[in-house]
């Protein structure tokens, strides 16, 4: 039997046809210019010693993709992790996972290694709780906000973020 929904022609078509949101795709092009910026520098010192900021990457970093605007965030996460030279595995919402399948496929077309840009689909519980607890995981960006506040909250131990917020 063959499928009645339309086949958007752009990301942000689907992502409109999903979610209901417009984005406008310019972060992008900010995030690409980043790459060349990050670079380490020598640092004065009062005392004889040589001393030196180098920025590497920190390996494997999870995005977690809320079912708002999921294009967007997609390209907010995506962005400074490539350009810094990290992994990047992202987990979108279980309910507007195409636009970051849609987008991931284009990655590869573009030319990407295997294994730079990956996409876990599924429920938090299921999907979403292996990939913050792996110990090959370096970042996980989660935006704020309900279940992500209270995930962010325990994952840091409580150092340098709030307690989940309780309803009055």
């Amino acid at each position: 039997m063959a499928s009645t929904m339309p086949v958007p022609d752009t990301l942000e078509k689907l992502d409109m046809y999903i979610d209901g949101e417009f984005v406008e795709p310019a972060s992008g092009e900010y995030y690409a210019g980043l790459a060349d910026k990050i670079e380490g520098s020598v640092v004065h010192a009062d005392k004889p010693a040589f001393t030196f900021t180098r920025h590497e990457p920190l390996g494997v970093c999870v995005g977690i993709i809320p079912w708002n605007s999921p294009l967007m965030l997609t390209a907010w996460k995506l962005g400074p992790a490539l350009a810094a030279g990290n992994t990047v595995v992202l987990k979108p919402s279980e309910y507007t996972s195409a636009s970051a399948l849609a987008f991931v496929e284009l990655v590869e077309r573009a030319g990407f290694p295997k294994g730079v840009v990956n996409v876990v689909t599924g429920f938090g519980p299921e999907a979403g709780q292996p990939l913050v607890e792996h110990p090959l995981v370096e970042r996980v960006d989660i935006d704020r906000g309900g279940d992500g506040e209270s995930l962010r909250h325990r994952l840091s131990g409580g150092i340098g973020t709030a307690p989940p917020r309780t309803p009055p």
